[in-house]
């Protein structure tokens, strides 16, 4: 009796275990925390389309103007690519893309060289500056100055220097004293201004006489080294031509040019 009794204990007591962790179970289902929910993702902004540069328009060239007609012997230098930066035409001359040095026995006393809208510009180095022109013109056309006695010049001075001076030379190579002229120019100017000189009047007979025209030394300035020192070092010659009379050098002007007075 007493054995049934102790079985009929330890099955009670089983029941109340197995009950109590079925309660647990139950009770950490419960508080198990909720799922957390998966995070919205921010919507991928559509890139701005960066709008294609506009290529830079190439400069548009400078139009070339035709001059008026003219019985003259021209030598012109506005343009880059024409009259005497055209290598065709004319030979002994500098291209439009180099830089001409004028040597002499003191060593290099200037340089020449094309400068877009201005022409020739000729950089002085040294008191006494030149470099040699062909005498035939831009055309290749030799002349004689008893026909052509007209001497013209549109230039812009930036020296201290009030003198111009050249040579009209029987050598294309070289030049003499007798064969050197010279007139009066303004100085430290800022515009073009043109110049006329007349050989029939002011020349001397060996001027008339030279037949043909065989060179030009174009000096554009007699400056001294304390000018220089002092002051700019530039000139610029849009043109200059030889004309049959006075009255032709002073109506003729170039079609980029507005007619200015001649000194």
């Amino acid at each position: 009796m007493k054995k049934f009794l102790i079985l009929i204990m330890v099955i009670c007591l089983s029941v109340s275990v197995f009950a109590a962790c079925g309660n647990d179970t139950e009770n950490t289902d419960a508080t198990k925390a909720p799922a957390t929910e998966a995070a919205t993702t921010a919507p991928t902004a559509t890139p701005t389309e960066q709008p294609t540069p506009e290529p830079t328009p190439e400069p548009t060239p400078e139009p070339v103007l035709e001059d008026p007609e003219v019985d003259a012997v021209l030598f012109r230098f506005h343009y880059a690519d024409k009259y005497m930066w055209d290598k065709d035409k004319v030979e002994n001359f500098i291209s439009s893309d180099a830089t001409g040095s004028g040597q002499t026995a003191k060593g290099e006393a200037c340089q020449y060289y094309y400068e877009e809208g201005e022409g020739l510009a000729i950089d002085v180095l040294l008191e006494d500056p030149f470099f040699m022109v062909p005498g035939t013109g831009e055309n290749g056309e030799s002349f004689n100055l008893s026909d052509y006695p007209i001497f013209k010049i549109r230039l812009k001075n930036e020296t201290l220097s009030e003198t111009f001076e050249a040579f009209i030379t029987k050598n294309p190579a070289g030049a003499s004293a007798s064969e050197n002229f010279k007139f009066d120019i303004t100085a430290e100017d800022t515009e073009y201004k043109d110049y006329i000189f007349d050989f029939a009047t002011k020349g001397d007979e060996y001027f008339t006489n030279l037949k043909p025209v065989g060179g030009i030394r174009l000096d554009c300035l007699s400056i001294t080294q304390e000018q220089l020192d002092e002051g700019a070092a530039t000139v610029y010659v849009d043109y200059f031509g030889f004309f049959k009379t006075v009255e032709d050098a002073q109506n003729w002007n170039p079609a980029h040019v507005v007619p200015a007075t001649a000194e």
